[in-house]
């Protein structure tokens, strides 16, 4: 007999897990703003951003609403070269993959996965696209699923063609959230986070994951202790850039080098409740998300690499009063 709210109920405790609220969560009452203009440092180019279910272009300190159809936006993905975005439109009880202009009209819906009103076993989730080479993309997805077990997986399919050409990538760990933030490798394997439950500590831990194969097992770079993910690759796949938290609420943003087997050791960029990082194009500054002050919601900050990964320049940050959504990297294009 279906169950759709006991279905329910699980899939919000997975969704809440393999989008890492639990590490994201501000606790602010203060008053936000819808975006107009940075008031603080102007950053190069143009950065893609998620405000309350719409989509932001920042470009010389100013934002413009980008013009997407009714919905629950975030999570945009520059594809190069192209003129055009990624992004996730979420339902109350799915979410869906989508092909954008950069202005946000829509070219194509990539996923179907509102399938039905009255058994939600039907519907899907699928969150964090990235574009790869050869026109294709990778995201992350809950297919297939194990009665009420909902975990993602990486998954990859052509932008030209339907999901129901797609290939399933990765084998995440049940009962734990699964496999997100897919970064493509030239030679086309995969680094992403893939989560676990610690034996040691009984919790649900991050792993920076590499997977050189298609469904091969991969192996971790990180210690499950370290509680690394939210992995960027930088644009020439030397360096990675990661939020570790080991368990707690307050994290690192960290940088290692990246020789496509291994990571260096790792310089620490900025401390504190902080989330989704992002790489400018020319790789020379990074992007995230933090509080301006504890509890506070989140803006938009960067950290300036020009004197080289080893010299970093302080953090600086770009917004205020604006209430960005923590589990929506910047897309910097």
């Amino acid at each position: 007999m279906s169950r759709p709210w006991l279905f329910a109920a699980m899939a919000a405790v997975a969704v809440a897990v393999y989008l890492g609220l639990g590490l994201t969560k501000s606790k602010t009452t203060a008053t936000v703003t819808t975006p107009k203009n940075a008031h603080g440092i102007v950053l190069p180019g143009t950065i893609y951003l998620a405000q309350g279910g719409r989509l932001y272009a920042y470009h010389s300190g100013d934002f413009t609403q980008l013009r997407t159809e009714d919905g629950a936006w975030s999570q945009p993905a520059v594809v190069p070269g192209a003129g055009q975005l990624l992004a996730v439109n979420r339902g109350a009880e799915w979410s869906d993959v989508y092909l954008l202009a950069d202005n946000g009209t829509t070219v194509r819906q990539l996923t179907r996965n509102n399938r039905s009103t009255k058994d939600l076993s039907l519907n899907h989730w699928a969150f964090y696209p990235h574009p790869a080479a050869g026109g294709e993309v990778l995201y992350s997805y809950d297919s297939p699923k194990d009665g009420y077990e909902v975990d993602l997986a990486i998954w990859q399919m052509s932008l030209a063609r339907t999901q129901a050409s797609a290939v399933r990538r990765t084998e995440p760990n049940g009962y734990t959230g699964g496999d997100v933030y897919p970064n493509p490798l030239n030679g086309g394997g995969v680094l992403y986070s893939k989560f676990k439950s610690d034996a040691t500590t009984g919790t649900i831990v991050s792993e920076l994951w590499l997977q050189l194969g298609l469904r091969t097992a991969g192996a971790a770079l990180t210690d499950p202790q370290d509680d690394c993910g939210q992995p960027a690759l930088s644009p020439d796949q030397t360096l990675v850039a990661m939020v570790c938290t080991g368990g707690k609420q307050a994290g690192r943003l960290e940088i290692a080098s990246f020789d496509g087997q291994q990571l260096g050791p790792a310089v620490t960029l900025a401390t504190g409740q902080l989330a989704a990082p992002a790489w400018s194009p020319d790789g020379r500054r990074i992007a995230y998300l933090a509080p301006a002050a504890a509890q506070g919601p989140f803006q938009l900050w960067e950290v300036d690499l020009s004197g080289g990964p080893a010299h970093p320049k302080p953090a600086q940050r770009a917004t205020e009063n604006l209430d960005l959504d923590a589990t929506s990297p910047p897309a910097w294009g």
